[in-house]
């Protein structure tokens, strides 16, 4: 269904994060609420891999709403 939304314009992995493999490098790696659900230390190590020299990756902890 969202690969219908993008309609190729973006690429999609279906893979656990910490065995994700790729030829390519990327600028940017961002994991939104999902780092209590990876093993850490192959995780962030695929993710260096694949990370371009001077790339990032941005962690976003976890949500939450606070009732008003």
């Amino acid at each position: 269904m969202i690969k219908k939304k993008f309609n190729g314009a973006m690429q999609f992995f279906k893979s656990k994060f910490e065995n994700f493999e790729t030829d390519r490098t990327y600028d940017l790696i961002l994991e939104s609420e999902s780092a209590c659900y990876i093993k850490i230390e192959p995780g962030f190590t695929s993710a260096r891999q694949a990370l371009r020299t001077g790339g990032y990756m941005l962690v976003g902890p976890l949500f939450c709403m606070l009732s008003s």
